[in-house]
This record gives structure tokens, sequence and C-alpha cells, in this order.
């Protein structure tokens, strides 16, 4: 292990899913945290410290403090540790075809489940209490009753 650290200075190139590390110059460079790349995006030109780490015949290039940048891009890209501008926002009530509703009917089954075998004997549970337990939690779960709800409204202003 290098106990001296050194500048590296240059263009960032590509960056780590994680946020932690950044590419410049051909080499990744890593972070303890994605705080240490602060506000630096894709192209921008930065300078920052190294120490290198030889472990198991692998050497890693750690980034020591902050990133500084030397010169923004005007690539307008978002910072590598935030998030895309137009973030999805999960739409409510969730649709019946959408992947978090399956979640959410799994999650009400298990639950229905639970409830039903700790209120009865195990012999006593039967399948389509638990499926209309499970549909009953499903249906507050995804939204359905505040829909119901705002239609009732309808129904009765009209």
């Amino acid at each position: 292990m290098s106990d001296t650290a050194y500048t590296v200075s240059g263009v960032i190139e590509s960056a780590r899913k994680d946020g932690k590390g950044i590419k410049v110059d051909g080499e990744w460079y890593s972070a303890f945290t994605a705080s240490q790349l602060g506000e630096a995006r894709y192209k921008d030109e930065v300078e920052f410290k190294v120490k290198d780490n030889t472990k198991g015949g692998r050497t890693f290039h750690n980034i020591q403090g902050d990133v500084k940048i030397v010169g923004a891009s005007d690539s307008g890209d978002r910072p590598l540790t935030g998030v895309p501008a137009k973030a999805k926002t999960p739409a409510w009530p969730l649709p019946v075809q959408d992947s978090a509703r399956a979640i959410t009917r799994r999650h009400a089954i298990s639950t229905a489940l639970e409830y039903h075998l700790g209120t009865r004997s195990k012999a006593s549970v039967n399948l389509e209490d638990v499926i209309t337990t499970a549909r009953e939690i499903e249906y507050y779960t995804t939204g359905q009753d505040i829909v119901a709800a705002l239609e009732d409204l309808d129904d009765n202003e009209s």
C-alpha cells in the first residue's frame, strides 16, 4: 500500500452506478462515500488526491478527500450522484398491470393468510376466506377504496 497521496486531474469519462467511482484518463478511482464526488458531472474537469491500495494482486485507486471541479462541463448532464431530472412518479391508485400491483397482491395474500392462521385453528382456515380477505387488503392498499369513494361523490353530485 502506498502511503503517499498523489494528485490526479482530468475529465470524467464515466461513473459507477452507485455514484462512488469515476473514470478519469482511462483509470477508475473509488470514493468511500458518494458525497466526496460532490456536484461533479460527466465531462467535468476535476482534480483530487489519490492513495493506492494493493490487495490480492489488485491495485485500488482510493480518492482522498473531496473531488474539486476545475472546469464545469456545459453538457447539462445530471450529477453523478443525483437522480434523473424527470423521475417517474408512481401512479395512484396502482394500475392493474403495474408491477407494484403484483407485489401488493403477494403481500395481501401473505397478510391475509397470517391473519386467518392467527385467528383460527389451522384446520378451519378456508382458502376462499383467505382470498376474500386478501382482496380487501389489496383494495385498500392500492387506493381502489379512494377511487370508489370519489366515484360515489361524483354520482351523488350528479
